[in-house]
C-alpha cells in the first residue's frame, strides 16, 4: 500500500493540513466502512475491513504528532526499533533520576500542588521536544530527531507515571 501521506494525498512533511485530513478520513470512511459491505461478497467484506483498517490506523499516526514523527523517521530510513538505546546526554539521565526522585517524595507526601506542579513542567518541557523534533524533521535532520523522539518517549511515559500518582494520592 501507498505511504499514509500518499493515501491521503497529502505532502510528505510534519506540518500538514489537518483539516484535509480529517475531510479525506471521513470521505474515505464514508466509501468503506465495512458496515456497507455487509451484502457484498466475503472477499469485499474483507477487503473493506483491511481497508479500514488501514485507514484508521494512517489517520491516527498522521492526526497524532508524536506518531507522525516516528512515521516520518520511518519513511527516511531511521527506524525507532532499531534504536532502542539512545545515548542520551549526561544532563538528561541526571534530570531523569532527580524528576523520578521528587515523584517519589511527592507520592509518599501525598501532595497534589507539587504533583501539579511537577505536571505542568514536564508537559512544558514535552512541548519544547515536541517543537525540536518538528524543527529536525523540517530540515530533513532525522538521524537528530530521534534522540529527541527517545527523550519525548521518556517524558510521555513519565507523564503517565505522575497521572498514575494523582489517582494514587485521589485514593
Amino acid at each position: 500500500m501507498k505511504n499514509y501521506f500518499n493515501f491521503f494525498n497529502l505532502p510528505k512533511c510534519f506540518n500538514i493540513d489537518m483539516d484535509l485530513l480529517d475531510e479525506t478520513y471521513y470521505n474515505f470512511q464514508k466509501k468503506i466502512h465495512p458496515d456497507n459491505f455487509i451484502q457484498k461478497s466475503k472477499i469485499d467484506q474483507e477487503t473493506s475491513i483491511k481497508l479500514s483498517t488501514y485507514l484508521n490506523k494512517a489517520y491516527s499516526t498522521l492526526r497524532d504528532p508524536f506518531l507522525r514523527s516516528i512515521y516520518l523517521c520511518k519513511l527516511n530510513g531511521i527506524d525507532l526499533n532499531t534504536q532502542l538505546n539512545p545515548n542520551f546526554p549526561n544532563d538528561f539521565l541526571e534530570q531523569q533520576i532527580k524528576w523520578r526522585e521528587t515523584l517519589n517524595i511527592i507520592k509518599n507526601k501525598k501532595d497534589k500542588v507539587e504533583l501539579k506542579i511537577l505536571s505542568k513542567k514536564i508537559r512544558k518541557i514535552s512541548k519544547k521536544e515536541m517543537r525540536i523534533i518538528e524543527n529536525f524533521i523540517d530540515k530533513n535532520k532525522y538521524n537528530f530527531a530521534i534522540l529527541n523522539i527517545h527523550k519525548l518517549m521518556f517524558l510521555k511515559k513519565f507523564n503517565i507515571e505522575i497521572n498514575n500518582a494523582f489517582i494514587l494520592i485521589e485514593s
